[in-house]
């Protein structure tokens, strides 16, 4: 199923009659049935996920990058009369919770990089992208080698140190 196709099934529109959340939410969709696809039922190796939501906040972007259809996404949105950018700032809007009348929004992104992000081509774009996107949000990114996953004390030491620093 494509992004089209969702947004003919659940709202009888095209892209360019949609408003921004109803792209948001069809996004949402689109990225919930290609991940499921990605599922390997047979494989040894185990994900750990750590949620940090509390902090990054949930990134479509981020989930568009990793299935590899961020650039697709983007020009079939630009084809349309949509943005991307706008798109990304109602997932913002979602994010920011008001508390004594200010929005608090989502400031830093922790990435565990793993041998592939120093050796594989395709990751290292990806992990472009997600730095300029990133940077777009003004959020700082703080890439910590694979092998210190574990190493509770030196992640706790690079949080310490990155809010002691903004603080």
């Amino acid at each position: 199923m494509n992004l089209l196709e969702i947004i003919k099934s659940e709202y009888n529109k095209s892209i360019s009659e949609c408003t921004n959340e109803e792209i948001y939410n069809t996004l949402l969709t689109l990225v919930k049935i290609m991940a499921e696809g990605k599922q390997h039922k047979n494989s040894k190796k185990k994900l750990y996920y750590i949620s940090a939501e509390f902090l990054i906040g949930k990134l479509l972007s981020n989930n568009l990058i990793n299935l590899g259809i961020y650039d697709d996404i983007k020009e079939e949105l630009a084809k349309n009369g949509k943005d991307l950018c706008e798109i990304e700032e109602f997932e913002k809007e979602l994010q920011g919770k008001e508390k004594q009348g200010k929005k608090e929004l989502p400031v830093l992104a922790i990435e565990l990089d793993g041998k592939e992000h120093f050796e594989d081509a395709v990751v290292q774009e990806r992990d472009r992208k997600k730095n300029a996107i990133c940077q777009a949000h003004n959020m700082e990114i703080i890439r910590v080698e694979n092998s210190y996953a574990r190493r509770y004390n030196h992640i706790k030491g690079i949080l310490m140190d990155y809010f002691s620093r903004v603080h």
